[in-house]
């Protein structure tokens, strides 16, 4: 295979293993995520969903970057970007087997984090819910004791 396609693999391959290191992170930040919740620690659980924005960024910028490669790659030998992976799973150059098995664990791991995503979105909603509902209750409270009703003799 020419140089500059495995040169361009080569720089493939490395940002999907910064893409797979991010997936890991944001795998982190999920289960901390849902270990807040289980401990009652909305709010750290909501800082924690601000700064997942970071991570996406850094992702999306990768794709982006990844994308452009290959691009670059389907000019070079001349198919649509989209044949890429029919061209290059005919080839047996390691490279191409590296960001082959990259693209595979980054869909397991795409996959996963939906997943635990979808838990912890369900475990803070049902948080929000209670806590929701401890406040109407303040509120409730709030309301009988400022009528008076608690003081007046039956």
């Amino acid at each position: 295979m020419r140089d500059d396609i495995l040169s361009l693999l080569e720089e493939e391959e490395r940002l999907l293993s910064e893409k797979k290191s991010l997936f890991d992170r944001f795998m982190l930040s999920e289960i901390e995520k849902i270990s807040c919740l289980n401990y009652g620690r909305i709010e750290k659980c909501l800082s924690m969903f601000a700064a997942d924005n970071d991570l996406i960024a850094e992702i999306d910028s990768l794709d982006f970057h990844i994308k452009k490669i290959e691009q670059q790659i389907a000019g070079t030998i001349g198919v649509k970007p989209s044949e890429i992976g029919k061209f290059l799973s005919a080839r047996k150059e390691t490279v191409i087997k590296k960001v082959c098995s990259s693209k595979r664990e980054i869909r397991v791991s795409a996959s996963e984090l939906a997943g635990m995503r979808e838990k912890t979105i369900g475990l803070l909603e049902s948080a929000l819910g209670k806590t929701a509902a401890e406040i109407d209750g303040l509120q409730s409270l709030r309301k009988i004791k400022s009528s008076g009703i608690l003081k007046k003799k039956l």
